[in-house]
């Protein structure tokens, strides 16, 4: 694969023949995982041309990643296939850290549904992929090309053009989702710094559960650290420490297995393979008009599931952005606020799956302490009830021009279920798809949408922009927060927040920012 080239002193390369007619997209999406095809799905419903293409020959079939938060369920939504990946769930997912006896250290166990969806879920990734490439099949101006390698990938200023299974192809963007090894992002220069921990594990998937319990278990052993998880379909996936000199083989994947559960597996095992904890994020994640999302952009622990999760978050943040910069409305220089927004709630992830990896995997005399300590600590009910809540896990807070104001602006807007227009849904499909306002019934004129929010208890008729909730949760939201509107941006964070008066200007200001490029 050629390098790519950012900025070169010629328009075009003399490998691009004058007489060669470039087939012409929007953007192209290099790799087809969950990140690259959750992209490309959100810049097709926002009516960007797209190609995903991927050297691979057809998508993964089995469950790579295994655990899927409620916000990148909230992202399937909004693609309109959250009903098809039901049967695919396993929701109110929990994990117990356990030490080398079986006893219970702590519970993660995140309660309720502020988003719309359980915070923790178990997952088949296989059905994820294929659930959204059909989806792209069935929407116009998108396609994927699987077998298709891109190479020659070259960055004019005015545009990108790249080779596409051998097809030149000339593009406005392009956006790497190609992994953690991503030749685009090496070929830019761009660095991967961070840190590749020295121990080695084993992963092995089983197509029938020997175990039949529900949740997931990090077993904090110091002889041999394992995890032991639950997944749909009577799956459950397994990963062990390697010692020095063990070598990964089926018969070892069945001895260890048959060690932790007292049950010898024997054709149950669809895929096993070794694999090290990374933790690295690239220096940056824009060169010219090239990006990087997704394990192209970092790469985390796999303690607390959050590799997929970081990129389909990627992905809702820069698809809008870059549809508005593709259409005219926004300048480019909007994307530089992906990077921006993005990194600090990545490190925070990256540092804390390291954390609880490291928690899990003591060894010795620390060992010995830690499980004292985590037992005394337990039996403190307001620490017990954080743990369980997952408190510690980082969540995201916008900071930046794209977000104005105090809390809370720069955090997600929660979705409870609402009635509007005569039926019961959830909260994003009652707001349109773009920018929108939010008021506690208040009228606020301006040209983005104005959506009202009223207890269910009101008499009298329900205009159409008229939203009746009945579990108080936007109550809350108002009341808490002191406001009485809210601007909400496309990815359903909010961009600002205050008194009915003060919102207008709010939103001028943020279209002045968004058309200007910010710059």
């Amino acid at each position: 694969m050629a390098p790519a080239q950012p900025h070169p002193r010629n328009p075009r390369s003399a490998a691009d023949s004058p007489s060669e007619a470039a087939e012409q997209v929007d953007v192209l999406v290099v790799g087809a995982g969950p990140t690259g095809l959750v992209l490309a799905g959100l810049l097709a419903a926002r009516g960007v041309r797209v190609l995903i293409a991927d050297a691979r020959k057809e998508l993964i079939g089995y469950p790579r990643a295994v655990g899927i938060d409620d916000d990148t369920l909230r992202v399937i939504q909004e693609l309109g296939v959250i009903d098809d990946l039901r049967p695919h769930l396993l929701p109110g997912h929990y994990m117990r850290v356990v030490d080398r006896k079986d006893r219970v250290l702590a519970t993660f166990h995140a309660q309720g549904e502020p988003l719309g969806y359980s915070r923790k879920n178990a997952f088949h990734q296989g059905a994820l992929d294929r659930i959204l490439a059909n989806s792209l099949a069935q929407r116009p101006g998108v396609e994927l090309r699987l077998g298709a390698r891109v190479d020659d990938v070259r960055d004019h200023t005015t545009s990108v053009t790249a080779r596409v299974a051998g097809a030149l192809v000339e593009t406005q963007w392009v956006v790497a989702c190609d992994g953690g090894r991503s030749e685009l992002r090496k070929q830019l220069g761009i660095g991967f710094p961070g840190s590749t921990a020295a121990t080695r594990w084993l992963v092995a998937d089983l197509a029938e559960d020997p175990v039949g319990r529900p949740g997931g278990v990090l077993g904090a052993d110091p002889a041999r650290p394992y995890v032991s998880i639950c997944l749909p379909h009577g799956m459950r996936r397994f990963e062990f420490l390697l010692h020095d000199g063990e070598e990964v083989s089926r018969s070892l994947v069945q001895r260890l297995i048959a060690e932790r559960v007292g049950v010898q597996v024997d054709n149950d095992v669809v895929r096993y393979r070794e694999f090290t904890h990374n933790s690295r994020v690239a220096e940056r994640f824009r060169s010219g008009r090239i990006l990087l999302a997704g394990d192209a952009a970092h790469l985390m622990p796999v303690w607390l599931g959050q590799g997929m999760n970081s990129g389909i978050r990627d992905a809702a943040n820069l698809a809008w952005k870059l549809a508005g910069v593709v259409h005219g409305d926004y300048g480019p220089d909007v994307l530089d606020t992906y990077d921006a927004e993005r990194r600090d709630h990545v490190n925070a992830m990256v540092g804390r799956s390291r954390q609880v990896g490291e928690f899990v995997s003591m060894e010795g005399g620390k060992a010995r302490l830690r499980d004292v300590a985590a037992r005394a600590l337990g039996a403190i009910p307001p620490i017990r009830r954080g743990v369980a809540d997952m408190r510690f896990k980082p969540m995201p807070r916008l900071a930046g021009p794209l977000v104005l104001g105090d809390l809370p602006a720069g955090t997600m807007l929660p979705q409870p279920l609402v009635r509007a227009q005569g039926r019961t849904m959830l909260l994003d499909e009652a707001l349109p798809a773009g920018w929108s306002i939010l008021t506690w019934g208040a009228e606020i004129s301006d040209e983005w949408p104005t959506h009202k929010v009223v207890p269910s208890g009101c008499l009298g008729p329900a205009p159409a922009d008229n939203l009746l909730e009945d579990d108080g949760t936007l109550h809350r939201f108002f009341d808490e927060h002191r406001i009485g509107a809210a601007i909400i941006r496309p990815d359903h964070f909010v961009a600002a927040a205050g008194q009915v008066a003060e919102v207008p200007a709010l939103a001028t200001r943020l279209r002045s920012g968004l058309s200007a490029g910010l710059s």
